[in-house]
C-alpha cells in the first residue's frame, strides 16, 4: 500500500506489476466525492458474449447490466462485500489506462476518448486493466450463459447529470464505449459459482 500511494519512484517502476496487481480492483481510491468537482454522471458495465451451443453453432446474446446489482449490494450495507467494488474497480481502471473503445456514441464520450487518446498511456497497465475487465465480463457471462461463452465484449455507458447551478437544462446525452470483443478468460467453476451467488 506504502508504494501505491508514495511518489512515483525507481522502487515502484520495479514494482508496479505486483503493487497495480495487489491494489487494483479492490482497494483502488478516487477523491472524485469531494469539491471543487464532484461526480456528475453515472455509469454502468454491460456485457454481452458469444456463446457456443452443444451442436457447434455460436450465438451472440444481448447485453447485460453487471453494475446495477452490485449498487444493490452496496445499498442499505454498512460494511458491503469487496465484490460489490470489482466491477466499478474494474471500469475505474479501464479510465485510468486510457484503454481506448472500438467505437464511442455521444459526443461528450467523444470529446473525452480524443483527449484520452493524446495522453501517452501506460501499456503494462492497459493490458492490466484489459485482462481484469476480460475477466470480470468472463465470470458473469459464464454465470448468466453458461460454460460456452467463447468471447466477451465489454460496453460502458455514462448518464450525464447536470450541475446544481445547470438543474434545469437537460445536461448531456447518454454516451456509450464499446470494447472489442476479447476471448473468454479461464475461470475456474467455483469463481462462476460465487459471482452467481452474490448476484442472485
Amino acid at each position: 500500500m506504502f508504494l501505491f500511494v508514495a511518489p512515483r519512484n525507481s522502487i515502484y517502476a520495479i514494482s508496479a506489476p505486483i503493487v497495480d496487481g495487489y491494489i487494483n480492483p479492490y482497494f483502488r481510491q478516487n477523491w472524485e466525492l469531494f469539491a471543487p468537482d464532484p461526480v456528475d454522471y453515472d455509469s454502468h458495465v454491460l456485457v454481452r458474449a458469444k456463446v457456443r451451443d452443444s451442436g457447434g453453432g455460436e450465438r451472440q446474446t444481448g447485453w447485460l447490466d453487471i453494475t446495477a446489482p452490485q449498487l444493490d449490494m452496496v445499498r442499505g450495507a454498512a460494511f458491503p462485500r469487496r465484490m460489490a467494488r470489482l466491477v466499478g474497480g474494474g471500469r475505474q481502471m479501464m479510465a485510468d489506462a486510457r484503454v481506448q473503445p472500438s467505437g464511442v456514441s455521444g459526443e461528450a464520450e467523444a470529446e473525452a476518448q480524443a483527449a484520452a487518446a493524446r495522453e501517452l498511456p501506460d501499456p503494462t497497465l492497459q493490458a492490466q486493466a484489459v485482462r481484469q475487465m476480460a475477466a470480470i465480463a468472463t465470470l458473469a457471462a459464464r454465470a448468466r450463459w453458461g460454460a460456452g461463452v467463447t468471447a466477451v465484449q465489454v460496453r460502458i455507458t455514462t448518464d450525464f447529470h447536470p450541475r446544481f447551478a445547470d438543474r434545469n437544462s437537460a445536461g448531456d446525452a447518454p454516451s456509450h464505449s464499446e470494447f472489442e470483443w476479447w476471448k473468454a478468460t479461464p475461470v475456474t467453476a467455483e469463481a462462476v459459482e460465487l459471482w452467481r451467488k452474490a448476484h442472485e
